[in-house]
């Protein structure tokens, strides 16, 4: 899974207390019970949605430091290494 996908995930989680309705909304309701693979099976228009859903409605600089404090504690989930621990993720700053 791309770490991208990762923090859209993340994301979702974060905000859903903000947003009630996807709870029984698809694809958001997937992903907050936990089953990412239904939400992938949404397909692109499912992708678009969360990733539209979890970055809009922020300044450049709003969402430059979601991502900041996202990266400096999000950890892979299957090994539990901190993102930045596995990728050199200055390439793309």
């Amino acid at each position: 899974m791309y770490f991208q996908f990762a923090f859209v995930i993340d994301r979702v989680k974060a905000m859903g207390s903000d947003h009630p309705e996807w709870a029984t909304q698809e694809p958001f309701s997937f992903i907050l019970k936990g089953n990412i693979k239904a939400a992938l099976a949404g397909g692109n228009h499912a992708l678009l949605e969360l990733a539209m859903a979890t970055h809009a409605n922020n300044t450049t600089e709003e969402f430059a430091q979601i991502v900041k404090d996202w990266t400096a504690s999000a950890k892979h989930p299957k090994t539990n290494k901190l993102y930045t621990d596995i990728y050199d993720l200055s390439a793309n700053a």
